[in-house]
Protein backbone atom coordinates (compact mmCIF):
# COMPACT_ATOMS: atom_id res chain seq x y z
CA UNK A 1 0.00 0.00 0.00
CA UNK A 2 2.80 2.40 0.89
CA UNK A 3 4.47 1.63 -2.43
CA UNK A 4 1.30 2.57 -4.33
CA UNK A 5 1.05 5.87 -2.45
CA UNK A 6 4.71 6.70 -3.14
CA UNK A 7 4.30 5.76 -6.78
CA UNK A 8 1.21 7.98 -7.10
CA UNK A 9 2.97 10.94 -5.49
CA UNK A 10 6.04 10.56 -7.70
CA UNK A 11 3.85 10.19 -10.80
CA UNK A 12 1.93 13.41 -10.15
CA UNK A 13 5.11 15.26 -9.18
CA UNK A 14 6.67 14.28 -12.53
CA UNK A 15 3.60 15.55 -14.40
CA UNK A 16 3.87 18.91 -12.64
CA UNK A 17 7.57 19.22 -13.44
CA UNK A 18 7.12 18.21 -17.10
CA UNK A 19 4.29 20.68 -17.63
CA UNK A 20 6.37 23.55 -16.26
CA UNK A 21 9.38 22.91 -18.52
CA UNK A 22 9.80 24.74 -21.78
CA UNK A 23 12.45 23.78 -24.33
CA UNK A 24 13.72 27.22 -25.29
CA UNK A 25 17.09 28.60 -26.26
CA UNK A 26 18.55 32.06 -26.61
CA UNK A 27 21.74 30.69 -28.25
CA UNK A 28 22.82 32.09 -31.59
CA UNK A 29 23.21 28.56 -32.97
CA UNK A 30 19.74 27.36 -31.92
CA UNK A 31 18.41 27.38 -35.48
CA UNK A 32 21.45 25.41 -36.67
CA UNK A 33 20.81 22.80 -33.98
CA UNK A 34 17.21 22.45 -35.18
CA UNK A 35 18.50 22.09 -38.77
CA UNK A 36 20.81 19.28 -37.65
CA UNK A 37 17.89 17.53 -35.95
CA UNK A 38 15.89 17.83 -39.17
CA UNK A 39 18.87 16.48 -41.15
CA UNK A 40 18.97 13.42 -38.89
CA UNK A 41 15.26 12.81 -39.45
CA UNK A 42 15.57 13.20 -43.23
CA UNK A 43 18.49 10.77 -43.36
CA UNK A 44 16.62 8.23 -41.22
CA UNK A 45 13.26 8.58 -43.01
CA UNK A 46 14.28 9.26 -46.59
CA UNK A 47 17.73 7.68 -46.79
CA UNK A 48 21.26 8.82 -47.62
CA UNK A 49 20.56 8.85 -51.36
CA UNK A 50 17.63 11.24 -51.07
CA UNK A 51 19.48 13.65 -48.76
CA UNK A 52 22.68 13.51 -50.83
CA UNK A 53 20.78 14.27 -54.07
CA UNK A 54 18.74 16.96 -52.30
CA UNK A 55 21.93 18.71 -51.17
CA UNK A 56 23.85 18.19 -54.42
CA UNK A 57 20.97 19.72 -56.38
CA UNK A 58 21.17 22.79 -54.10
CA UNK A 59 17.59 22.24 -53.02
CA UNK A 60 16.22 23.77 -49.83
CA UNK A 61 13.02 23.61 -47.82
CA UNK A 62 11.51 25.68 -45.05
CA UNK A 63 9.09 23.97 -42.69
CA UNK A 64 6.74 25.35 -40.06
CA UNK A 65 6.18 23.28 -36.95
CA UNK A 66 3.68 23.76 -34.18
CA UNK A 67 5.51 22.42 -31.13
CA UNK A 68 4.42 21.95 -27.55
CA UNK A 69 6.42 23.32 -24.63
CA UNK A 70 8.81 20.35 -24.73
CA UNK A 71 9.47 20.74 -28.46
CA UNK A 72 7.36 17.79 -29.68
CA UNK A 73 5.84 18.36 -33.11
CA UNK A 74 2.07 18.76 -32.97
CA UNK A 75 1.69 19.80 -36.60
CA UNK A 76 4.03 20.40 -39.52
CA UNK A 77 3.90 21.80 -43.02
CA UNK A 78 6.36 22.55 -45.81
CA UNK A 79 6.12 26.21 -46.63
CA UNK A 80 8.78 26.78 -49.25
CA UNK A 81 10.81 24.56 -51.55
CA UNK A 82 13.57 25.76 -53.84
CA UNK A 83 12.82 22.87 -56.22
CA UNK A 84 9.49 21.05 -56.27
CA UNK A 85 9.57 17.87 -54.19
CA UNK A 86 6.26 16.47 -55.28
CA UNK A 87 3.23 15.67 -53.18
CA UNK A 88 4.28 12.10 -52.32
CA UNK A 89 7.68 13.14 -50.92
CA UNK A 90 6.14 16.09 -49.08
CA UNK A 91 3.62 13.78 -47.39
CA UNK A 92 6.35 11.27 -46.48
CA UNK A 93 8.49 13.97 -44.84
CA UNK A 94 5.53 15.41 -42.91
CA UNK A 95 4.44 11.93 -41.81
CA UNK A 96 7.97 11.12 -40.61
CA UNK A 97 8.11 14.38 -38.67
CA UNK A 98 4.75 13.86 -36.99
CA UNK A 99 5.55 10.28 -35.98
CA UNK A 100 9.06 11.09 -34.72
CA UNK A 101 10.02 11.70 -31.13
CA UNK A 102 12.33 14.57 -32.05
CA UNK A 103 12.18 17.54 -29.72
CA UNK A 104 12.91 20.80 -31.47
CA UNK A 105 13.85 23.91 -29.56
CA UNK A 106 11.94 27.17 -29.56
CA UNK A 107 14.62 29.62 -30.66
CA UNK A 108 14.02 33.04 -29.22
CA UNK A 109 15.95 36.22 -29.77
CA UNK A 110 15.34 38.37 -26.78
CA UNK A 111 14.66 42.04 -27.19
CA UNK A 112 17.77 44.14 -26.68
CA UNK A 113 17.99 45.32 -23.10
CA UNK A 114 15.67 42.55 -21.92
CA UNK A 115 16.92 39.85 -19.60
CA UNK A 116 16.73 36.13 -20.37
CA UNK A 117 14.45 35.61 -17.39
CA UNK A 118 12.02 38.23 -18.72
CA UNK A 119 12.07 36.62 -22.17
CA UNK A 120 11.57 33.20 -20.60
CA UNK A 121 8.58 34.49 -18.66
CA UNK A 122 7.10 35.82 -21.91
CA UNK A 123 7.39 32.39 -23.58
CA UNK A 124 6.06 30.70 -20.45
CA UNK A 125 3.00 32.97 -20.51
CA UNK A 126 2.55 32.15 -24.22
CA UNK A 127 2.34 28.43 -23.45
CA UNK A 128 0.00 29.11 -20.55
CA UNK A 129 -2.44 30.70 -23.03
CA UNK A 130 -1.84 28.42 -26.04
CA UNK A 131 -0.83 24.76 -26.30
CA UNK A 132 1.67 25.24 -29.15
CA UNK A 133 4.26 27.63 -30.50
CA UNK A 134 5.10 27.93 -34.21
CA UNK A 135 8.75 27.65 -35.23
CA UNK A 136 10.38 27.42 -38.63
CA UNK A 137 13.23 25.11 -39.53
CA UNK A 138 15.12 25.28 -42.81
CA UNK A 139 17.14 22.55 -44.48
CA UNK A 140 19.98 22.88 -45.25
CA UNK A 141 19.54 26.33 -43.74
CA UNK A 142 22.51 28.43 -42.73
CA UNK A 143 24.46 25.26 -41.91
CA UNK A 144 25.39 24.95 -45.60
CA UNK A 145 27.52 28.07 -45.13
CA UNK A 146 29.54 26.19 -42.50
CA UNK A 147 30.09 23.43 -45.07
CA UNK A 148 31.36 25.92 -47.63
CA UNK A 149 33.68 27.46 -45.05
CA UNK A 150 35.11 24.09 -44.02
CA UNK A 151 35.48 23.05 -47.65
CA UNK A 152 37.44 26.22 -48.48
CA UNK A 153 39.80 25.81 -45.51
CA UNK A 154 40.62 22.10 -46.01
CA UNK A 155 44.12 21.20 -47.11
CA UNK A 156 44.43 20.04 -50.71
CA UNK A 157 45.71 16.61 -49.58
CA UNK A 158 42.62 15.97 -47.42
CA UNK A 159 39.75 13.95 -48.82
CA UNK A 160 36.91 16.18 -49.95
CA UNK A 161 33.92 16.03 -47.66
CA UNK A 162 30.52 15.68 -49.34
CA UNK A 163 27.60 17.73 -48.07
CA UNK A 164 25.98 14.57 -46.72
CA UNK A 165 29.19 13.56 -44.91
CA UNK A 166 29.39 17.05 -43.43
CA UNK A 167 25.85 16.82 -42.05
CA UNK A 168 26.54 13.34 -40.67
CA UNK A 169 29.65 14.72 -38.97
CA UNK A 170 27.57 17.49 -37.36
CA UNK A 171 24.95 14.94 -36.29
CA UNK A 172 27.64 12.79 -34.66
CA UNK A 173 29.11 15.83 -32.89
CA UNK A 174 25.66 16.84 -31.61
CA UNK A 175 25.19 13.38 -30.06
CA UNK A 176 28.49 13.76 -28.17
CA UNK A 177 27.37 16.97 -26.46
Amino acid sequence: MVTKIIFTIVFFFNILIASSQIKISFDRDCRDKNTILLAQLLIDAMGDGFVSNFLDEDNAIVLFFDVDSLGHIVDASIIKERKELGNCLRKKIISALKSSDIKFTVCYQKIEGSSESKAYEYIKSWFAERPTYTINVAFPGDVIGLYRLEKSTRDSHETELSKLQFFKKLIDESHKK
